[in-house]
């Protein structure tokens, strides 16, 4: 299986993606309907970190994606596990790496809103074109938040300044 070029990120770019993404676990386990700040989901296939987008991957992510197991239960148990992240075989060749946003959040069955966490660079239009050309006609928000912004909150924020750029 291919893997993605691998970007050196800064040392504030890491902690505020780590926070940002520890307010949104937090909110995903304990609630079925949950919000961080202005961003609404219903908890179903969870938040993300750095989760890979290949070109055989769908927007219907661990429903619809090339490589899944099959469904399959077990006195009424999911045989691929609890984390879906584990349902892919790896035996399987994903294709083409294509993006792989900082937050991904699934409402509904779907990765529907995406959040980049940007310090000293913006998103390229080369990342915003492939994400727009991905999701094709499905309903997707992609979000760049300063690390400066995430940094200055102690701790979950009733609001984040960002810019939509999707």
């Amino acid at each position: 299986m291919r893997e993605p070029f691998i970007e050196k990120e800064s040392h504030k770019h890491r902690l505020a993606k780590e926070l940002l993404a520890s307010w949104f676990h937090q909110q995903d386990k304990a609630q079925d309907f949950c919000q961080v700040a202005q961003f609404n989901w219903r908890s179903n296939y969870g938040v993300y970190t750095e989760l890979k987008f290949y070109e055989t991957s769908d927007p219907y992510y661990f429903e619809n994606s090339v490589g899944l197991k099959d469904y399959a239960e077990l006195d009424g148990k999911d045989i691929r596990g609890e984390n879906p992240l584990e349902w892919f075989d790896s035996t399987i060749d994903r294709g083409k790496f294509l993006f792989v946003p900082d937050i991904t959040i699934f409402h509904k069955g779907t990765a529907v809103i995406l959040l980049e966490v940007v310090h000293k660079n913006p998103l390229t239009n080369t990342k915003i074109d492939t994400i727009k050309k991905f999701f094709g006609g499905h309903h997707v928000e992609v979000y760049e938040i300063e690390a400066e912004e995430i940094l200055r909150h102690i701790g979950i924020p009733n609001n984040l300044r960002c810019r939509r750029v999707i």
